[in-house]
C-alpha cells in the first residue's frame, strides 16, 4: 500500500459519498483515541564503514531490522461544514530487533588475505517514531450510527534510533604465512535522532452508540525521509509506514 493508492481511494470515497444526505445540524468537533499496530516504512536498513588498513580496504557493517510494532494515535479537529474539517493528530510507533554485525580486516603483511567475522547484538535495538499529522478531514458518508471519513495532509516526523557506533575486534595472524583470523569482541551503542517532513493519507470508520460516543478503526499510510549518523556516518532512513488502529470516537 502506498500514498498514491490511498489518495485514489480517497477520491473514490468522496465520489461515492456525493449522493449521501447530510444533516444541517452537524457535530462541530471530534476526538479520536487509538491503539494498534504499525508496519515501518522500511523493514531493514544497513550502514557500512570503509577504512584503509595496511594499505587495503577494510571495515565493517551493521544491518538493522525494523519489524512490526505497537502504535498509538490521539487527535481531534473542527468541522467547518457537515463534510469538511481540519484536524491534527499525534502518533507514535515503537519497533525493536537485534542487529547484524560484520567486519573485514586485511592481513597486515600479505595482500588479499583479509579475515572476516559476523555476529549479532546481544540485545534488541529500539526504534521509536513520533509524528504530528495535519490533515484535511472529509466525511464521505454518514448515518446516525455510522460515519466514514477520509483524510490526508503533511506530517512532521521525529525518529529516535538506537545504533551501533563502534565495533571492536581482536586479530591473530601469521608472520610467515597468510593465516589471518579476527573476532568481533564488543560494540558500543548510542541513540540518534532524525527529523523530516512528509505526507500521510488514510481512512476511518466509526460506529456510534449515541450522538457522542462510539468506536472505530482507521488506517493511515505516511512517508518521509530523515537523516541519522551511526557507525557508517550520515545516511538517510525512511520514516512513517502503515498504522492500523482502533479505539474511541467522540463527536460534539
Amino acid at each position: 500500500m502506498n500514498i498514491r493508492t490511498v489518495v485514489g481511494g480517497v477520491v473514490l470515497a468522496l465520489v461515492a459519498g456525493g449522493s449521501t444526505g447530510f444533516a444541517q445540524d452537524y457535530e462541530k468537533g471530534w476526538v479520536d483515541v487509538n491503539f494498534g499496530v504499525a508496519s515501518a516504512a522500511e523493514k531493514s536498513f544497513s550502514s557500512t564503514r570503509v577504512v584503509t588498513i595496511s594499505q587495503e580496504s577494510g571495515g565493517g557493517s551493521v544491518a538493522y531490522g525494523v519489524p512490526r510494532g505497537g502504535a498509538f494515535d490521539v487527535g481531534g479537529g473542527y468541522m467547518f461544514s457537515a463534510r469538511v474539517g481540519f484536524g491534527v493528530s499525534l502518533a507514535g510507533t515503537a519497533h525493536e530487533d537485534i542487529a547484524g554485525l560484520a567486519i573485514s580486516v586485511p592481513h597486515p603483511l600479505y595482500f588479499n588475505a583479509s579475515a572476516t567475522d559476523a555476529t549479532t547484538t546481544d540485545a534488541a535495538l529500539t526504534r521509536t517514531e513520533g509524528a504530528w499529522h495535519l490533515h484535511a478531514m472529509f466525511v464521505a458518508a454518514e448515518t446516525p450510527r455510522v460515519r466514514v471519513r477520509v483524510f490526508g495532509g503533511p506530517s512532521y516526523f521525529r525518529a529516535e534510533q538506537e545504533v551501533v557506533d563502534n565495533l571492536k575486534y581482536s586479530q591473530v595472524y601469521q608472520v610467515f604465512g597468510r593465516g589471518n583470523a579476527v573476532d568481533i569482541t564488543s560494540y558500543t551503542t548510542s541513540k540518534v535522532t532524525g527529523t523530516a517532513w512528509g505526507l500521510h493519507a488514510g481512512g476511518d470508520v466509526g460506529v456510534f452508540f449515541n450522538r457522542v460516543f462510539g468506536l472505530g478503526a482507521s488506517v493511515r499510510v505516511s512517508r518521509g525521509t530523515a537523516q541519522i549518523t551511526d557507525y557508517g556516518g550520515p545516511h538517510d532512513i525512511k520514516v512513517g509506514g502503515v498504522q492500523v488502529n482502533g479505539g474511541l470516537r467522540l463527536k460534539f
